[in-house]
């Protein structure tokens, strides 16, 4: 019998919807994860049906494709699983796999959270918890909550939980590059973050510092590739238990952790040890990393948990780490002491985050991008070469920017440009910057139709999407003091406008799906649409966007106007990844023998189908 299903798409168009579910395929090809939950199951189903004398229910919370359920199903003793899958097309695949298997009078896959599931009556309840709501730090996929709603709505008293309880250990990490993850570092010279930039007006002293906040890592590749080093053994900190759940104000340990190597703690690197069955079954799945021992982490990465501070520790020394977590996260700290922390003070209290106050600038990766000074010394030329351009597309002023990028940026960097005097030359005759006298087609919104009114145009004109990413442009650029001017508008983006107040060189922040430029009156469109990953959204989907955008926009151009990146090149290699091809192949994926000598074969056959109408369907063969 067939047990398995994944997505894999075969056109262009249905490519990022197969890089969405990267994923499942990652999960479903995880070979000891799928042991250890068929022998779990197995073994449950049985030892849960001989304790009530009868066959029993299931629950499948987070079902995916549905094989977790069918494992449930297709053992005698279970005579029906109630599966939930809140993602509607993984509920569609998990429907159809369950018709095609033979289990449709046995498994319900419901398409919508459990907690959303009304409270059954004692006779409808199930004595089995099936759930792989896990994440790399365990908890932010909400597994606590699902399973307190679920123990009290839809599961009998005393049920069974697979997997039963989990552990959570950690370590000191020093890593420099990790701070990177959430806060912008301060660095003189630079185009981007000079401290005497709008970085010191946009940053508190104390923001500058960033929070304690929890980041999805690779520990092996952090340690072998990137410059991580232990700073301590891995300790136990905390345990979860799955069938006896913590309230929702969670736990907290003190720990003393004796530091073996000399360095700076930046971060508490964390991973976990599941025990599928409470009866000491030997079955672990776990996320545990080489360095420390594991064998792989499977499709799970680990977390890392960063300080606001950096911590010197000498080896030898014994360092009090705080383990805390509530509902929906972990959170790691250090304490002067285990005497003087109060015993109502956690790392959990007060502002705490998944990202610090720098996360308005972006996700993790974005800020990453943001640190690197290579690339902000790259993008200061290019912007005084595109401010040289602007300023050849007019003979009186200096034609608008359009910046089509994501965030003020490179705004910014084409006004410190102009600011600076960094346009010399135009034409290779000296060009004497105006600043006041400049008169040019005010680019505002109008009503169409509408004769263009004069003024001093803005230098630069900085085009966001979002009110969050307008407001934080506001803020960068100096824009804080202008009234906000709603203008007619029928897009989702609501239609907004803010000018610096500044003499001189001035910037037009513009919030709209649909912004009105005047034709032929801006000297260059510019963006950076380029990312390290040229993969899912963040290669194919932000160069597609720039091309759109610039298609839409390149009526705004001067005849003399230029468009900056004008060009890319995308360079390939050939690699041998056989891993990595063979989850997104239709391939065979072999499971375990189980206790009694039965031979499961997982084949991974299912494709993307129907695309354009938001369904899929797969193919299952038994």
């Amino acid at each position: 019998m067939s047990v398995s299903a994944a997505m894999a798409p075969s056109t262009a168009a249905t490519d990022d919807v197969g890089k969405q579910y990267d994923w499942h395929f990652a999960m479903l090809h995880d070979q000891p994860r799928n042991r250890a939950f068929h022998q779990a199951i197995a073994h449950s189903v049985r030892r849960s049906a001989a304790a009530r004398g009868k066959p029993i229910k299931a629950l499948d919370i987070g079902t995916g494709s549905g094989l977790l359920a069918i494992l449930a199903a297709r053992q005698p003793d279970c005579s029906r699983v109630t599966a939930y899958e809140i993602d509607r097309r993984l509920a569609a695949v998990a429907v159809s796999n369950v018709s095609r298997n033979g289990f449709t009078d046995r498994i319900q896959v419901i398409a919508q959270h459990s907690t959303a599931a009304a409270v059954r009556p004692a006779d409808a309840r199930a004595s089995l918890l099936v759930h792989e709501i896990l994440d790399s730090d365990l908890l932010g996929e909400g597994v606590l909550p699902a399973i307190r709603h679920a123990a009290v709505a839809l599961l009998e008293p005393g049920y069974r939980a697979v997997p039963a309880r989990a552990v959570v250990y950690a370590a000191l990490l020093e890593h420099p590059g990790l701070p990177a993850f959430d806060r912008l570092a301060p660095v003189p010279g630079d185009p981007v973050l000079d401290p005497r930039g709008p970085l010191k007006r946009l940053l508190s002293p104390g923001s500058a510092l960033g929070e304690t906040a929890v980041y999805d890592v690779h520990v092996d590749d952090e340690v072998s590739l990137h410059g991580g080093r232990p700073l301590s053994a891995p300790f136990k900190a905390l345990a979860i238990n799955f069938e006896s759940l913590p309230g929702p104000e969670g736990q907290k340990a003190l720990i003393k952790v004796p530091v073996t190597a000399t360095g700076l703690v930046h971060a508490v690197i964390f991973w976990w040890e599941a025990q599928m069955e409470a009866d000491g079954s030997r079955e672990i799945m776990s996320n545990t990393p080489k360095c420390f021992g594991g064998v792989g982490s499977g499709h799970w990465l680990q977390a890392a948990c960063l300080l606001p501070v950096p911590r010197q520790a000498f080896a030898g020394e014994e360092l009090v780490v705080e383990a805390s977590h509530d509902d929906n996260s972990l959170m790691f700290c250090l304490r002067p002491s285990v005497e003087s922390v109060p015993s109502s003070l956690s790392c959990m209290s007060g502002t705490v985050s998944h990202g610090s106050s720098h996360a308005a600038m972006g996700d993790a990766s974005r800020l990453q991008t943001l640190n690197c000074r290579s690339r902000n010394l790259a993008l200061w030329r290019a912007a005084q070469w595109v401010a040289r351009a602007a300023s050849r597309a007019s003979l009186t002023a200096t034609a608008p920017v359009i910046d089509i990028g994501d965030g003020p940026f490179l705004s910014h960097l084409v006004l410190r440009c102009l600011r600076s005097g960094s346009v010399l030359a135009v034409g290779g005759r000296p060009f004497r910057r105006l600043r006041r006298q400049a008169t040019l087609m005010q680019i505002s919104k109008r009503s169409k139709g509408s004769k263009p009114s004069f003024a001093r145009s803005p230098a630069v004109i900085c085009l966001e999407r979002s009110q969050e990413a307008f407001e934080l442009s506001c803020k960068w650029l100096g824009a804080r003091g202008t009234a906000l001017t709603p203008s007619s508008g029928s897009g989702s983006v609501p239609d907004l406008k803010a000018t610096t107040g500044r003499r001189g060189w001035r910037a037009e922040v513009v919030c709209s799906d649909a912004p009105d430029l005047p034709s032929r009156a801006a000297g260059a469109l510019m963006a950076e649409p380029f990312f390290s990953d040229l993969d899912g959204d963040w290669g194919e989907a932000a160069i597609g966007l720039f091309w759109s955008q610039v298609t839409a926009l390149r009526g705004a151009l001067t005849a003399r106007g230029v468009i900056c990146p004008g060009s890319a090149s995308i360079h390939g290699e050939l690699v041998s990844c056989a891993d990595l091809w063979s989850q997104r192949q239709p391939l065979p994926l072999r499971s375990c023998l189980s206790d009694v000598g039965c031979f499961v074969l997982m084949r991974l056959i299912a494709v993307i189908r129907r695309f354009l109408k938001g369904t899929l369907a797969a193919s299952w063969s038994s």
